[in-house]
């Protein structure tokens, strides 16, 4: 089964974007000197934070639905062009609830996602 790709009418917003890598480093105090540190992860994980913006009512509900129905709920990997690099990466959403819709305007909705990617 092919990986399932974010809708391209969906509108990856650079306001309020931000990306966090996690390299799950470990710290270890001694008895005397300075502490220790290693990373667990030889590739991070990235955790991003976005804004998606869709332009209608009917967007919102074709966008529930690959939620719902491709990605299990949020659960399933999918492929996304990354907003900085603009190569196509793998991630899926983590959070509870995966999506809170908000309007923005007449038949506009906007949302923030938190996207997850190996690397």
């Amino acid at each position: 089964m092919p990986i399932p790709q974010f809708p391209g009418y969906a509108l990856m917003l650079a306001e309020g974007y931000a990306e966090e890598a996690n390299y799950g480093v470990q710290r270890t105090e001694m008895d005397g000197g300075l502490p220790k540190q290693r990373r667990r992860f030889s590739v991070p994980l990235v955790s991003r934070s976005l804004t998606v913006k869709l332009r209608s009512d009917a967007d919102r509900l074709r966008f529930d639905a690959w939620l719902r129905d491709d990605l299990a709920g949020g659960v399933e990997w999918f492929s996304f062009p990354d907003p900085v690099s603009g190569q196509v990466k793998r991630g899926r959403l983590t959070g509870q609830p995966a999506c809170r819709w908000q309007r923005d305007g007449p038949q506009k909705w906007k949302a923030q996602l938190q996207i997850e990617t190996v690397g």
